[in-house]
């Protein structure tokens, strides 16, 4: 009984406040040319470029790295985690060199 009657104030309670929270949106405004500072901007070209290229730099990594332990001699982590974590570090690091070198080449050009 006590559930039925604390569903039933519920059920009261939400359907009561709906009306508080049914206004009606706004008007879409786009945005305007200078709302956001040019360094934002930078930051999210940065940004899609690092994660953009792990795309491809993960692969290299993973071949690179499986290549290096079986041809090369180079000892092999600990365990398959630890492996994983290499290489997803040796990909983070090639993507930030991406986008690293995009930023210099942006700002000397003075794109």
């Amino acid at each position: 009984m006590k559930k039925a009657f604390a569903l039933f104030f519920l059920v009261i309670f939400l359907a009561s406040s709906m009306p508080a929270f049914s206004e009606a949106l706004p008007t879409y405004v786009p945005y305007e040319k200078n709302e956001f500072p040019l360094w934002t901007y930078k930051v999210r070209r940065a940004e899609s470029l690092f994660f953009g290229s792990m795309a491809l730099t993960l692969p290299v990594a993973i071949l690179a790295y499986n290549v290096a332990v079986n041809y090369l001699s180079v000892p092999a982590a600990s365990s398959q985690i630890n492996t994983f974590l290499i290489q997803l570090g040796v990909a983070s690091t090639l993507s930030a060199g991406i986008s690293l070198a995009d930023y210099i080449i942006g700002e000397t050009r003075g794109l």
